[in-house]
């Protein structure tokens, strides 16, 4: 099952990503990495077997290539 992860790369979303990759989901995270959090882009404790798209959610195509095959969503 395939679910996406708005904000995957923060304290709350990278938990998150961390769980569902544990229990076996394949994860997509999209995230705007905003400063001052995200200062050096992506982050290193995101696992690199989620697939990570650059964006924002208000960003239609960003938001509907991050939708693709995807059955759950966390924001």
């Amino acid at each position: 099952m395939r679910a996406l992860v708005t904000g995957g790369c923060g304290f709350i979303g990278g938990h998150i990503v961390d769980k569902l990759l544990e229990t076996g989901y394949d994860v997509t995270v999209l995230d705007c990495l905003e400063s001052p959090t995200h200062r050096d882009g992506r982050p290193n404790y995101l696992q690199k077997k989620a697939r990570f798209i650059y964006g924002n959610i208000l960003e239609k195509q960003k938001l509907v290539d991050a939708l693709e095959d995807v059955q759950v969503i966390f924001h």
